[in-house]
């Protein structure tokens, strides 16, 4: 787990700040350094340093990074749909794109 979101070597300035001020503006909670424990139909539970939290919520996306974790995924009970570089590794058109065809499919 990372301490920031955006840990990527030679990353463009440019995308780095677009996005923290997109987080900023739309008052999204970002959980660093707290993994999913487990995912319910109407939440999820973190950990946090000071314990367990339970988040409210209909839909779950998580940032993991570029490897799947094929074993998660295989025994997993729930929907898991790999998308972007862990599947294919591409720009941002080609994930937006794998984006809707999978929320289309759904």
């Amino acid at each position: 787990m990372l301490d920031d979101i955006l840990k990527v070597k030679d990353l463009s300035a440019a995308n780095s700040n677009m996005l923290r001020e997109l987080i900023r503006y739309h008052a999204i909670d970002v959980g660093l350094e707290a993994p999913l424990l487990s995912v319910a139909p109407d939440h999820v539970v973190i950990g946090t340093k000071d314990g367990e939290k339970i988040i409210s919520c209909d839909s779950v996306v998580l940032s993991v990074g570029y490897t799947p974790n094929a074993l998660v995924s295989a025994d997993s009970k729930q929907r898991i749909h790999l998308l972007g570089d862990c599947e294919q590794v591409g720009n941002l058109k080609d994930v937006i794109w794998a984006a809707y065809d999978l929320c289309v499919g759904l």
